[in-house]
């Protein structure tokens, strides 16, 4: 019978959440290029696996750290994040990929709904700023998007 996979709630801050993904992918491009790089010189160089892992750490190297307005960093977020499934193994990189782009579509989410509530507000007071949050939105929806392009093959593959 196969073991549930076990998730838990994180409650964090925008800032704490898109911190914690970047240094989760950033982490994960530093492994995978140590890899790629103590596989140099040996028969395993040419292999397709050290190939795509290469190609890996050159997405995840790629990735950078979104700027967050100060007081836009502060509002809460609330996102999942897998477990191990056991205390002798630890996480997957595909699943620690997951759990960062996890945190960012979170993140994402709140951000569209704060984009709509300001926006339906928008007529009520001309003269209030604006916070922008379709930039950010974009900035993080690229982030998320380049570390899901992110492959992982196992030993063999």
């Amino acid at each position: 019978m196969a073991r549930v996979r076990k998730h838990r709630e994180v409650k964090s801050t925008i800032a704490d959440a898109v911190s914690y993904a970047y240094s989760e992918l950033e982490e994960l491009g530093n492994e995978v290029r140590e890899v790629v790089d103590n596989a140099s010189g040996t028969n395993r160089e040419n292999t397709g696996r050290i190939q795509t892992l290469g190609e890996t750490a050159d997405t995840l190297e790629s990735i950078s750290d979104p700027t967050i307005d100060e007081e836009l960093g502060k509002v809460e977020v609330t996102y999942h994040e897998m477990l191990p499934r056991s205390r002798r193994h630890g996480l997957s990189r595909g699943d620690r990929r997951d759990n960062a782009t996890g945190a960012l579509d979170a993140v994402i989410q709140v951000l569209e709904e704060m984009e709509e509530v300001q926006s339906a507000f928008k007529g009520a007071d001309q003269n209030k700023d604006e916070t922008d949050y379709r930039g950010l939105i974009e900035d993080l929806e690229r982030m998320k998007d380049e570390a899901e392009s992110a492959e992982f093959p196992g030993m063999y593959g």
